[in-house]
């Protein structure tokens, strides 16, 4: 430890340092100005509230907020008061500032710009809930996550929305930004990656737990903690795991990175740990939660805690610490089945109608020997080399597995999630168990092993729809989308399954499109018809969905005449479909 200075309440605000002073806010109601070198006070401002947002520097002024819903723009050399704003609604988030003005947002889900001359109001913009995380400036916009689901960039001018990218949960976290992208935690336990200028979703990643503070970023990586207790690190471009680490109960702490070092704190304890693996360098304990975001500059790293005291701690690695070295092991390409291999599987897989998980015994000079026979290796295999044919992926890289559960378990598994109609279901998605960080696709054992291929390419269906558009997983299922999300699995399940017979040469899947279609639906229509009735029947009105899709969308007109000509559609038209689909939000 270089130093500590005491306050007189909770330190939950981020530390601001420039030009070799440190700018704190404290629930005391204080903002301190602090000597870097040695923590001497310079001045402090009486704010007349409690500060537990993080402060920002614009022209020779520190911009800070309070409780009360004020904004104070605070002389950077004397501590002045040069003005203040009305008292409003609670600012706990971070405040930002541009050359012009000063924003901040406030409790009651609005977003307010401030004249950074005299204070008077420029614009404000109300949301639709509250907004407990901070403001962010970028590129002449101003950036914002709300709890009513919804990220905004708004013009730092007019306050105009320039774009505004819908979540599957609200945010209570700041916005980053990193090589063109806008970074976000969330609720709902993703970060996800927007394009800066349009808001598209580029990648999310589906952490553990809750992601309630901001991430950092280096020129290839994004870091973040999660209410599951761990530390991660993701691919900037793609969003895929680089590593994680446990560190605590939950990781509601917004990281800092510096020279090869990930800062971030748990409970009472501010980890210092190699970016390049996640391997622990040091860390130190205060005597409270760590609540304020660490920051980073010249040698040291600065860190608020709920004791009352503001830390500065040695940064870098210690003397004599050699980092890790990672050795880079590069991806092996997926060797897929040949076509005989894939044939003999098929012939293996759709071949018998026992369970896919059964009893079984043997008898030996020793006697009956009761076992488990399982064929889910079998089954996975088959359905990895269908993925990878299908979508040019693997089920790995996508960052989930299938697992099938003896019936003990599989309802052991719905009792834990409160869930109880999961016990009569085939398979269900997704669930992360025993500290994986892969998202499970959940299949029943006691399915026939003739079934059960469909039954987990259709649950990839829906996992693969929570990656591409997860604003669609937040509709109930007894809804339109919760329809949709149906045809979408059930288009996934017999595209997959078609896929693999186009390449092995074999008939595999008839249903949806079978040589005499019209007579299927003839067949079904009447079952799908009463469907729309029962809004319980998702299955059902999925395939009423999919079927009106492709006879009378004007956009997939060609695949009806490729349905009429062939009698059926193939793989690829279906997937086209289940893009079509996905790309649909509520």
């Amino acid at each position: 430890m270089v130093w500590r200075f005491e306050t007189g309440d909770w330190v939950d605000a981020a530390p601001l340092i420039e030009d070799g002073t440190v700018y704190a806010g404290s629930q005391d109601g204080f903002l301190y100005a602090l000597n870097a070198a040695d923590g001497a006070e310079v001045w402090k401002y009486d704010a007349g509230a409690n500060v537990a947002a993080s402060s920002a520097s614009a022209g020779g002024l520190i911009i800070a907020a309070d409780l009360d819903g004020r904004v104070h723009a605070v002389e950077r050399d004397t501590g002045a008061r040069k003005w203040m704003t009305a008292p409003a609604s609670r600012i706990w988030g971070g405040v930002a500032a541009d050359e012009n003005a000063a924003f901040a947002a406030y409790e009651d889900g609005v977003v307010f710009a401030s004249s950074l001359e005299d204070g008077s109001e420029l614009w404000r913009f109300a949301a639709g809930d509250t907004i407990y995380g901070g403001v962010a400036v970028s590129g002449g916009a101003v950036f914002v996550a709300s709890d009513d689901d919804w990220v905004y960039a708004l013009d730092a001018v007019s306050g105009g929305v320039k774009w505004k990218t819908e979540m599957n949960r609200g945010a209570n976290s700041t916005p980053i930004f990193a090589d063109g992208l806008v970074i976000v935690g969330s609720w709902d336990e993703r970060l996800y990656a927007m394009d800066e200028d349009t808001g598209a979703n580029v990648w999310n990643f589906w952490a553990g737990g809750a992601i309630v503070r901001g991430a950092a970023a280096s020129e290839s990586a994004v870091f973040f903690g999660a209410d599951d207790g761990y530390a991660y690190s993701v691919s900037l471009e793609d969003g895929s795991l680089n590593w994680r680490r446990k560190i605590g109960e939950r990781v509601r702490s917004k990281p800092a990175l510096d020279d090869g070092i990930l800062y971030i704190a748990s409970a009472d304890t501010v980890f210092a740990l190699d970016a390049a693996n996640g391997a622990e360098v040091w860390s130190f304990e205060t005597g409270g939660e760590a609540g304020a975001p660490p920051v980073v500059r010249d040698g040291a790293v600065y860190a608020g805690s709920r004791d009352k005291t503001i830390y500065a701690l040695a940064a870098g690695f210690p003397d004599g610490y050699r980092p890790a070295e990672v050795a880079v092991v590069p991806t092996p390409a997926f060797q897929p089945l040949s076509r005989d291999e894939m044939r003999e599987k098929l012939i293996q897989a759709f071949g018998s109608s026992e369970k896919v998980l059964v009893n079984a015994s043997e008898f030996t000079p020793q006697g009956r020997n009761v076992y488990v026979r399982d064929a889910s290796d079998l089954i996975i295999e088959v359905f990895e080399n269908g993925y990878w044919l299908l979508t040019g992926r693997t089920i790995q890289q996508d960052g989930w597995e299938a697992r099938y559960y003896a019936r003990e378990d599989y309802e052991r598994l719905a009792d834990e999630r409160s869930a109880p109609g999961l016990k009569s279901a085939l398979g269900w998605c997704c669930i992360r168990t025993g500290g994986d960080s892969r998202l499970q696709l959940v299949m029943s054992g006691e399915r026939p092993q003739n079934a059960a291929l469909a039954t987990t390419a259709h649950e990839a269906g829906h996992a693969l729809q929570r990656l591409l558009n997860p604003v669609q997983s937040k509709a109930y299922n007894e809804s339109l989308i919760g329809a949709l999300r149906e045809a979408e699995a059930y288009t996934f399940e017999v595209a997959l399954v078609r896929k693999i017979g186009e390449y092995a040469g074999v008939e595999t899947a008839r249903a949806p499109t079978g040589y005499r279609w019209d007579l299927y639906l003839a067949r079904e229509r009447d079952d799908m018809r009463n469907a729309t009735q029962d809004l319980s029947e998702k299955h059902a009105r999925g395939r009423l969905l999919m079927w009106q899709a492709v006879l009378h969308d004007p956009d997939l007109a060609h695949l009806r005449r490729e349905l009429e000509r062939n009698g059926r559609l193939s793989a690829d038209s279906l997937m086209e479909m289940y893009y079509k689909f996905v790309s649909l939000t509520p």
